[in-house]
Formats: structure tokens, sequence, C-alpha cells
């Protein structure tokens, strides 16, 4: 019963680095953690790069396994950087302008 309120703490120090990192490159992002679920969201893609760069530096150094094949990044734009998707799922929900059936949110209404 303690184990993800302990995960949750233990991570609070990557989270704040991550913060320290994005705020010195300027621009607006958002950061959420759920137990180890990671999510941040930004205006720019290079932003997202260096969120990436700093949770795999924290998990690094405190010898934590990543699974980077659930990485997902996200551009809601007409011009993507290469790797970046158009939608992505979050705790089960998919957010963005595609769904996994394929159907397209409308963005003309």
């Amino acid at each position: 019963m303690l184990s993800p309120a302990i995960l949750s703490f233990f991570l609070w120090q990557g989270c704040e680095e991550v913060q320290m990192e994005l705020g010195r490159m300027g621009g607006q992002f958002f950061q959420a953690v759920h137990v180890d679920d990671r999510t941040v969201l930004a205006d720019r893609p290079d932003l997202i790069e260096a969120a990436i760069h700093a949770w795999r530096n924290f998990a690094t150094k405190r010898k934590l396994i990543q699974n980077m094949s659930k990485l997902q990044k996200v551009a809601c734009a007409e011009i993507r950087p290469e790797g970046f998707g158009n939608s992505m799922e979050v705790l089960g929900a998919t957010i963005g302008l595609e769904d996994p059936l394929g159907m397209q949110l409308d963005t003309n209404a």
C-alpha cells in the first residue's frame, strides 16, 4: 500500500530536476507524474527532448530501468519533427488529433 507513495516521493527529485532544466530553457511547459508515468507538455519540441534527456539522466543516476518502448512524443502541429506523433495514450485515454482506430478529429470545427 505504501509502495506508490514511496515511489512518488522518490521520483519527486527527478521531477524537480526536469522543472529546473526546462525553466532555464524558457518556453511554456507542464509536467505531471502519476506513480511511474511521466507526462510533459510543452510549446516547443526541444523542451520535450530536454525533458526526456533530464529524466534519462535522473534514472541513470538512481539506477532505475526505463522502458523506452513506451516513450511517446507528440506534436500537435501541421509540421511535426521526426519521431513525433499526433496523439498519445495517457493512463488509458487517447489524447491528440487521431485515435487508435484511425478516426480523425475535425480541427476546422
